[in-house]
């Protein structure tokens, strides 16, 4: 399996040969991808080149493709697979196919969709800059306000109607950040009370490796990331441009074991914890060393 997923091309595959055509056609490429997909805040690549790849623009980055094929044994038993389910109406190549096809389309599908969000970002930017408001404010604006102004007509002052919103969005935001809810909520007794769970975490790699703990709370202020264990909240596509960088490892709060980074971890071959959950996320101090086994599975902090 390990090997099998060593040996796929995905778009982030791509995107770590391409560094090597040039700022301009990576940038013409890539530039629409953040951090954090869905936060105005967080700069794109092409905003925020100098952050997220200034230490590596002039230098050649290698990644080649590694190639796979299954043994003669293993062969057999998918094409016996394939006959007890399909009757060989779907052949093993066929369906070797299908698996290669479905993780990448399913990788390339949200890079393409994130051109929308970073569309929907530059159009909303410049609003704010026509009516003297803030990204940070702006960042609090019910995206419903803006579409029920495209279909009608409305003489009042946008700014008036922009700012109104945000105060009451940015008010009800100081309370909510201090309510913590369960990462799975199955009633509504969830809101009130829960019992926090250990997770299930998706360990990636064969091999244990040991060094410091880096925490990213702000993707804009990406430094210091060599030989460091990457920990981040969410497998969020936008967070590419780390395996641009000789990262030790890398640890996230959330995701599965079909997440974006799982499959990317799989297919570069970084060691990894995925889905860690809050409670053993928030014990990772920063700079702290980490022990990430993903053998014995398990996480010594020290």
């Amino acid at each position: 399996k390990k090997k099998f997923l060593n040996s796929l091309d995905s778009i982030t595959s791509e995107m770590i040969r391409d560094m090597n055509k040039g700022k301009s056609e990576f940038i013409k490429k890539y530039g629409h991808l953040r951090p954090n997909t869905y936060d105005i805040t967080s700069k794109n690549y092409k905003n925020g080149y100098r952050d997220y790849f200034g230490a590596f623009s002039k230098k050649k980055v290698k990644h080649s493709k590694k190639i796979f094929d299954f043994n003669k044994n293993s062969q057999k038993k998918i094409s016996a697979f394939c006959k007890s389910f399909s009757k060989n109406e779907i052949s093993k190549n066929e369906l070797i196919s299908f698996i290669k096809k479905s993780i990448y389309f399913r990788e390339y599908s949200k890079f393409i969709f994130s051109k929308s969000i970073d569309l929907i970002f530059e159009n909303l930017k410049l609003l704010s800059s026509r009516n003297k408001i803030k990204i940070e404010e702006l960042q609090h604006l019910n995206i419903q306000i803006v579409k029920d102004l495209y279909y009608s007509i409305n003489t009042k002052d946008v700014y008036k109607i922009f700012k109104r919103d945000i105060e009451e969005n940015l008010s009800n935001y100081q309370i909510d950040k201090f309510i913590k809810l369960p990462e799975v909520i199955t009633k509504s007794d969830d809101i009130y009370s829960f019992i926090e769970s250990s997770s299930k975490i998706n360990y990636i790699g064969d091999k244990e490796i040991s060094s410091q703990a880096k925490k990213i709370t702000n993707p804009n202020k990406s430094k210091n990331l060599l030989n460091k264990i990457i920990c981040i909240e969410n497998a969020d596509p936008g967070y590419d441009y780390l395996f641009n960088h000789k990262i030790a490892g890398l640890i996230t709060k959330y995701g599965g074991a079909n997440s974006h980074m799982a499959i990317r971890c799989a297919e570069l071959n970084i060691i990894a914890a995925i889905g860690v959950g809050n409670h053993q996320f928030s014990k990772i101090k920063e700079n702290r060393k980490v022990l990430l086994d993903p053998i014995n599975k398990k996480i010594t902090l020290f």
